[in-house]
This record gives structure tokens, sequence and C-alpha cells, in this order.
């Protein structure tokens, strides 16, 4: 019999599984077709399940497999449980002929023996109820059992052979107890095994390895050992070696822990392969399984198809738990898919199952991102009326949804109401509301809080919020202060800069104009270990630009790119800029021209600094090159150029760079949304604005206010006051209703000359706040 791994190099690429034999249909719902498989392998006829007097005894209740059914030469053991089912195994000639000789060395068969030769798929059957017994295939043909290969055994003599020695067997094993660890076990270094494994390279090394130990390791062990093993190709190929070689029933355990060796090392074809091998060995996926498929796309954020192995697992009568769900959620927040989460949530509270914290926070870290902020708060109410009080990640979390957003009064209030409902402070959270207070220009707060961690709070200051003090310093240009917390970091408060506290204060240098601290700052960070990166060097080639050090800045950047160093598009705007301030003209246009070549600047790269530069013309050419010769990847260059365009009221040409957008694949993010609908406006095109606003929603893509309001404002520009009004009343339904809607909707009343509806709105809003408040 052909081995699973005969097809591929043992460490070469994946190969596709199951193909064997005849052809067969299975349907897959998830794909939505029916994918054509090979039957399944003629399999090693063993049992890992002693056998006799009628019980199965001594079988590991941790296994659970299904049997199957399997016509060849030999005799049929067929196994019928408690509960009228028949699973049919057969035993071959060699089989026969191994057992006749241990019968006849031994006059004993041991279980371990036995257990070597006939590792059964009946892991199921246990108890005593269970009855076994042998016989000929009824029904067969008298030329089934003969004329087949060498074999010279009459089914008679393999009747009396296979009944002599399973009788002496149950005989032996009965006195054994399902609860002692099976006596080869006992006996196995599991260092050594592992040791002969990890000396493999191909499947004859393997085969070689594991030969000592054939036969004296029971299933369970050998899965153990299987999950032991970190390369997925080599687990692969063990697996099937237990198959096909060692005398191992196929088990679901056995093929989740290879399942979950081939996800970690993302061979999708090679997972599902697997799925549908097990289908074909009637092994039925468990919830482990599914849980496994389910996280191992979720790892690499394949939302859509870890969606789609739910519905299998659904369609096959088993119920997601919580960890299932929270999985999903964490995953749909990942790609920015917060409708999905949402409906995930929906539908996990719908199956009776009670979120618990952990969901509770990631709901509301969603909602945050989603910017749906009365959702986020609802959440904390909710979780109070299912006793669930929020703790200090659930507080944390939405102020940073509010400071993400620039809502930093918001932040405030989340962080006014924690102290006062005495929630534990963290690290975290401090940090957060450091910066929070210097976003409000509220230094002093920002410096209170920030000596009281260690002194009153009882919470030791880390990097992060070293470097957050003195940014607020930055920004406050307190540049003193931020010097005096640079000091105090490294002499008392015990704590080691990073590459973001030197580039810093290397920017704070850059202020003072003071290039030789500069210099003398960047030469520690290397004595202290610390690499400086692409905004170290641009940082300091702008100082340079900015003292009149032209020749510095030139020859550091000439330097960096002799030595490979990786130029990005900082570092080329950075010197573009030095070369234009020296009237270097000529220099700038040659770095100008060396972004064209590709084998110097990846395109993407190249258009991004010539765009961020506000290089037009240059940009231009350079996209519309790029983009006929197919070398445009990423999105970013899309939406680089479109918004170079708008700001250079060029309409028109944003307009074709989305639908090249479109062309190839990408979405426009909200930001951008709002740019090309501004395009659209420009243009005086409402009916294609309006079919961009309502296909992103369609979509079910999450939509930044400021996409609707861009939307409701191109409705009043166009005096389409009964659409605007709808779409109004359609927001505020979505709950949509702050300020900045009536302020937006009061706006285009007023310029279409309706100042009673302006007024009506306007006392509407101001009532509004004060039942809020």
């Amino acid at each position: 019999m052909a081995s699973c791994c005969d097809s591929i190099a043992f460490l070469g690429l994946p190969r596709s599984r199951g193909n064997r034999g005849g052809e067969r249909r299975w349907k897959c719902d998830r794909l939505s077709t029916s994918i054509a498989l090979l039957a399944p392998p003629v399999l090693c006829p063993c049992s890992s399940a002693p056998i006799g007097g009628g019980k199965l005894e001594n079988v590991d209740s941790d296994f659970d497999a299904e049997g199957f059914d399997r016509v060849d030469d030999g005799f049929d053991l067929r196994h019928s449980g408690g509960g009228g089912r028949e699973d049919s195994f057969l035993l071959s000639s060699s089989e026969l002929e191994e057992l006749k000789r241990l019968e006849e060395s031994t006059r004993e068969v041991s279980g371990d023996s036995f257990r070597a030769i006939l590792s059964s798929r009946l892991e199921k059957a246990q108890g005593t109820n269970s009855s076994l017994s042998i016989h000929a295939p009824s029904g067969a043909p008298s030329s089934r059992w003969s004329g087949r290969g060498n074999r010279s055994s009459s089914p008679s003599d393999k009747w009396n052979q296979a009944q002599s020695i399973i009788w002496k067997w149950s005989k032996s094993s009965q006195s054994s107890s399902s609860s002692q660890l099976p006596q080869g076990d006992r006996l196995i270094n599991i260092d050594d095994v592992m040791k002969a494994l990890r000396g493999t390279a191909t499947i004859e090394e393997l085969e070689a390895a594991m030969l000592p130990w054939k036969g004296k390791i029971s299933p369970k062990l050998m899965v153990t050992i299987l999950n032991m093993q970190d390369d997925w190709q080599r687990s692969l190929a063990l697996h099937d070696w237990m198959i096909e070689k060692g005398g191992y029933a196929p088990s679901i355990f056995a093929y989740n822990v290879v399942l979950k060796n081939v996800l970690r090392a993302r061979q999708w074809e090679l997972a599902e392969g697997l799925v549908l091998e097990m289908v074909e060995k009637d092994l039925v996926p468990d919830k482990f399984t599914f849980s496994t498929l389910i996280s191992g796309y979720g790892r690499a954020n394949r939302l859509e198809d870890a969606m789609g192995w739910l519905q299998e697992m659904e369609a096959g009568g088993i119920k997601p738990d919580l960890v299932i769900f929270s999985t999903l959620i964490e995953l749909a927040g990942k790609v920015k898919d917060y409708s999905k989460a949402t409906s995930l949530f929906s539908k996990l509270k719908a199956s009776g199952i009670a979120p618990d914290k952990v969901i509770y926070n990631s709901m509301i870290n969603l909602y945050g991102k989603a910017k749906f902020y009365k959702e986020a708060q609802g959440l904390l109410a909710e979780m109070k009326e299912a006793g669930l009080m929020p703790d200090t990640v659930s507080y944390t979390i939405l102020i940073n949804a509010y400071a993400e957003s620039q809502k930093y009064l918001e932040a405030k209030q989340v962080f006014l109401e924690m102290k006062t409902k005495g929630i534990q402070l963290d690290v975290t959270t401090c940090n957060m509301m450091i910066d929070v207070y210097g976003k409000l220009e509220m230094v002093r707060d920002a410096e209170e809080l920030f000596w009281s961690m260690s002194k009153t709070l009882g919470i030791q200051q880390n990097v992060v919020t070293y470097n957050t003090m003195i940014k607020v310093y930055k920004e406050a240009e307190l540049l003193s202060e931020a010097f005096n917390v640079f000091y105090y970091m490294q002499n008392k408060g015990g704590v080691e800069p990073n590459v973001i506290t030197y580039n810093t204060i290397l920017f704070l240098h850059g202020l003072t104009l003071q290039h030789e601290k500069a210099m003398r700052l960047v030469r520690k960070m290397q004595q202290r270990g610390i690499e400086p990166n692409a905004v170290t060097y641009s940082t300091l080639i702008s100082i340079y630009g900015k003292t009149g050090k032209y020749d510095r800045a030139a020859f550091l950047f000439k330097t960096l790119r002799e030595k490979g160093f990786e130029m990005d598009e900082i570092l080329y705007q950075s010197m573009i800029v030095v070369y234009e301030r020296a009237g270097l003209v000529a220099h700038a246009k040659r770095l100008l021209e060396e972004l064209k070549q590709p084998d110097i600047v990846p395109r993407d790269t190249a258009i991004s600094i010539l765009a961020k530069a506000e290089k037009l013309e240059e940009a231009a050419k350079l996209y519309w090159r790029s983009h006929e010769a197919g070398e445009i990847k990423e999105s970013v260059t899309y939406k680089s150029m479109i918004q170079l365009f708008v700001r250079n009221k060029r309409s028109k040409n944003a307009i074709d760079v989305f639908e090249n957008m479109r062309e190839s694949g990408f979405l426009p993010d909200s930001e951008t949304t709002v740019v090309l609908l501004a395009a659209y406006g420009q243009l005086r095109q409402l009916e294609d604005a309006e079919k961009l606003y309502l296909d992103m929603r369609e979509r079910g893509c999450t939509l930044e206010k400021e996409v609707h309001f861009q939307m409701l404002k191109l409705y009043g520009d166009a005096r389409k006051i009964r659409e605007a009004e709808d779409m109004f009343a359609a927001l505020k339904l979505e709950g949509l209703d702050g300020d900045e809607l009536y302020l937006t909707m009061i706006r285009i009343y007023e310029r279409a000359s309706k100042l009673n509806e302006a007024s009506r709105l306007f006392s509407e809003m101001k009532s509004r706040q004060q039942v809020g408040g």
C-alpha cells in the first residue's frame, strides 16, 4: 500500500491528500461546490483496543473514533455494539501468520502484542454490552477466496488460526484493568523516541527510526508523541506511518493534532484535504476539529474561511461554544468587519450562551473602533445587568476608543467615572490619560498623574509612560521639562530609553538647532545597543539641513545607501527637502529621477513619496506608467494619488484612479471615501456619489460618521432637501444622532433659506442636550 507521503518529498511542498483508487464525490457546502475526491485507501486492519471474551478490555476511554467497513482478502472481524450497529475489519494473511508465529513461540498472546497487530477502529466500543465475532464475509463469491496472489491458506485455515489465537489472547487479557497504563507504555522513553524522530528528514529515515518501537506504543501515547512534533511535514509523515506501517487505526485525535500542525504552517489546501480524508475514513469531525480550523484560519486573518467552517460545524449538528464565538468576534474586529462581529455577538446571545467579561470587553473595543460610542457605553450598562462589573480593561478600552478618534473630552469623562467608581488604575490607563491630558493642553494634569503613579498609586512607570510625558512636553514646547524627564528616566527612574525615546529627544535638539548634540545622541544610542531607524536618520538629516550642514546630510544619505540600509519614503523626502533648501535643484531632481527606477525604490513607495512631497506632475507620470505596467501592488498608493489629485482640484483624475483601484480589487476606506465624495461633488456628479455611498453600505463596510456627513452635505449643495431630510431621519434611527449630525442639517436648511426648519432643529438639539445632561 502506497504511503500518503510517497507522492512528495518529505521536506518538500505539500501535496493533495487522499489520492487513491476510484473516484467519489463529496459535497462541500462551505465552498458551494462538489469537490471530486478519490476513494479512501485500503487501510491496515488493525485495532488499538484489546479484544476478547465478548468485551473490549483496557481501552483508553479518551479515544473516540468511528468504525469503518473494508472488503479485502482475509477474514471479517465484526463488532456489534449495544446499539446494534456493525463495524467490519479484516485479518490479512500476513497478520494471521504473525499471530500464528506468536502463538507457537509464546503460547500466550499478550494484549500489547495483539494490539500491535490488530489496532482496531473499535475505540468507541467499550463496556460489557459489546460483542465480537469473526466470520467470513457473507455472500462473497468463492473466487474471492482463491487464486489471489501467493496466499496458500484456505478460508477455513484462516478461521481456525484466528479463532485459536483470539481465544487464547482473550483468556490472558480479561484480568486487565482499563484504568491502568498499558504495560508497554511504562517501558517507553519518550525522549528517546523524540530524539530518533528529530534526526529524520525522509520517509525512509522515519520508518527506520520508528522500527524499534513498532507495536510497543499505545495509541494514546502515540498521539502524544505526534503532538510533540514541531515540524508539520514530519508530523504528517509520522501520522501516515502510524496508519500504514505502525498498525494504528485512524483516529480523530491524531487527525486533529496533524490538522493543528498543518494550519500553523498555513498549508490551507492540505488542511482541507485532511478534513476530507477524515470523512472518507468515516471519522466524524468533532468540536475540537472545527475549533482548530476556525482558530487556524483566524490566526491568518481569513475571516470568510473561518466563518465557512462555523457553518459546516453547525450543519453537522455541533453547537459553537463561547470560545469559538470569542475567536470569531476577535477575528472580525481584527479585519475591521464590525458588522460581522456585531452579528456574531447577537447570535451568541440568541443561542443562550451568556457572554463573559472577555467577550464584552472585545465588543466594547470593536464598537469603539467602529466609532459606535453609544453602543460601547451601552455595553457597560448591559454588563452590570448581567452581573458582570466592568473592570479596568473595560474602561481602558473605552478611553482608548475615544482617544483614537480624538474625542479627548469624552475620554477624560470616562476616566473620571472610572476613578469615581473606585476602579483600579493600571499603567496602560495612566499612559493613555497622560496623552489625553496632553492633547487637551492640560499639561499640569498630565504631570500630576505622571508623578502620582509611583508615589501614591503604586504603579511603576514604564518606558511608554516616560515617552508619553516627554511627548506632552514636546508638543507644549516645554523643552527643559522634557530634557529633565529624560535625564530622570535614566538616572533615577531606572527605566532604559528605547528608540522612540531617543528619536523624540533628537527632534528636540533639532528645534534648538543643536546638531552636535544630536550627533552625540545618535552615537550614545548605538553604544547602548539601540539601533537607529529610518526616523532617527531622517530627523538627523533634517537637523543638518536646518543648520546648513548640507554636506553632512548628503554624506549620511549616501552612506546609508551604500551600506544597504532600507531607504524608505521618509528618508527620501527629508533629503529632497534639504537639497531644495540649499538651492541644489539638480540634486533634488536626481533623487526624484531615482524614484522612477524600480530597482532602486519600489514603485508604490516612490509614488507615495512624490505624492506626500506634493510633486504632482512627477507623481502623476510615474503613477500612470506604473499602472499600465501592472506594478501597483498596494491600496495605499491609490489612496495617496486620489488625495493628491483632489487637493490640487483635479477631481476627474482622482475618479480615474478610483476606477483603477476598483479594477484591482481594492475598496476605499472611510477617509478615501470622503475624498471621493468631495471629488464627485466638485464634478457635480451627485448620482455617482450616491452610487458609491450606497454601494459601500450594501457591502457591509463600516463607515465613519464623516462619510455620512459628506453625503448629507452633497444633498444640501445640490438643493436636494427632501433627500437630505430622509437621510437625516435614517441616520438618527441608526443611532448617529449627535450634535454634528444636527449642525450639518441645520446648515443645509440655512443655505436653502429654510430658516424656520433650521430654528426648529436647533431647538430640538438643545432639548436633547438638556435631557442628556
